[in-house]
């Protein structure tokens, strides 16, 4: 049974709720952890950046090694 546009709209507009709600938590945990603990956020950052870097290096290099062996 189709779902009438009034549907749509209510049920999107509770996931546009939801994704809002979500991103303002994150906001509030980041904010309380850089006062509570700056060192330790600082930390745990350093450690994400530099393991992204790795990540995206790996992923190239594959990338590379891959279109090499064709040719």
């Amino acid at each position: 049974m189709p779902l009438s546009a009034r549907q749509h709209q209510d049920g999107d507009a509770l996931v546009m709720n939801a994704k809002k709600v979500i991103v303002l938590v994150a906001i509030v945990f980041l904010g309380f952890w850089m006062f509570s603990d700056p060192s330790g956020l600082a930390t745990t950052s350093k450690s994400a950046a530099t393991n992204g870097w790795d990540i995206t290096t790996e992923a190239f290099t594959g990338v590379i090694d891959f279109v090499g062996a064709f040719g």
